[in-house]
């Protein structure tokens, strides 16, 4: 019987191998055998069914299967809780859109802390020298200069290799007359225009109008009363919407600088990136609403999300 036919041989070679972690030139001095033989008790030991190699689904992935399943949506990424998790997501859903934007895509961005993280991590090599990055939103505000959407829209180009336009506009102004006159401005139209070519959008999802960093940032221009009144559960794109997702009757969304709700549905990819137990409220809202098509959240957020 030749040494490959000795299923012992075989199985302790397996043992040693798979459960006590030693590699195969360790395996093959204390075996007294060569490595290409050690390397061949392996193969021949799959081969004859004596170890299976099985990939142990992980429970973020049934989670996950089970927040599409809910929703509809095309796909749910979770990541790990820890104690820094916009820098998670926003590692997360770089890695996402870089794996599905292609050289020529449009893609607008909206502002806030999490997509600036998204911002932030991206990383690669590849350039995409014919796509153009826009703003969702004004670019000009209250807010640090860091989060607003024309910053934003400069790092994810100059990241990308890709052309950028910015909206030099300011993220809410006085009254809905002010907005219809901007809005009408060339200047703003030539961003607007473009909205219904964009391929792919990358927004987050604001928390509960007290929780808010956006509120914190205008709360001067903010009329909080009228919000809670119409049960807001946070904000899209700096829209205020309810816990149906819908955008909210109320003098902020009539002054705010923003692509149109309809508009924004018709973009191919939406991309939400979200996490924190506060915005899942306003998370399950956008959801319900059809205003995400792929959500990069927390695992403890996307539980959370099962149980509303």
């Amino acid at each position: 019987m030749s040494i490959l036919d000795d299923t012992r041989m075989m199985i302790k070679v397996c043992k040693m191998y798979y459960q006590e972690g030693l590699s195969q030139n360790e395996i093959a001095k204390f075996m007294k055998i060569s490595r290409p033989t050690v390397s061949r008790h392996l193969n021949q030991a799959k081969k004859k069914g004596i170890v299976e190699i099985k990939i142990n689904e992980n429970d973020l992935l049934e989670l996950e299967n089970e927040v599409e399943k809910k929703y509809g949506i095309k796909e749910v990424v979770c990541v790990q809780k820890n104690n820094n998790l916009k820098a998670s997501i926003g590692k997360a859903t770089a890695e996402y859109l870089l794996r599905n934007l292609k050289n020529g895509d449009i893609m607008a961005v909206s502002a806030g802390t999490t997509v600036d993280q998204v911002a932030k991590m991206l990383k690669t090599t590849k350039s995409f020298p014919n796509s153009l990055l826009l703003p969702l939103v004004g670019g000009m505000g209250n807010a640090t200069i860091d989060i607003h959407a024309n910053h934003i829209v400069d790092t994810f180009s100059k990241k990308l290799g890709a052309q950028s336009l910015f909206l030099h506009a300011p993220v809410v102004v006085d009254d809905k007359f002010s907005k219809e006159f901007i809005m009408k401005q060339k200047f703003v139209k030539n961003i607007t225009e473009k909205f219904s070519k964009t391929k792919m959008a990358v927004v987050g999802i604001g928390a509960n109008p007290l929780e808010s960093t956006m509120v914190a940032a205008y709360n001067e221009e903010l009329e909080i009363g009228d919000i809670a009144k119409n049960e807001a559960t946070g904000d899209i794109f700096y829209n205020f919407i309810d816990q149906n997702g819908e955008q909210l009757n109320c003098e902020w969304n009539d002054r705010v600088i923003s692509i149109p709700f309809e508009t924004y549905k018709n973009i191919p990819l939406k991309i939400a990136a979200a996490g924190g137990l506060n915005k899942t409220e306003a998370i399950h809202g956008a959801l319900t609403n059809g205003l995400v098509d792929v959500l990069v959240i927390d695992e403890d957020s996307a539980i959370k999300l099962l149980e509303l």
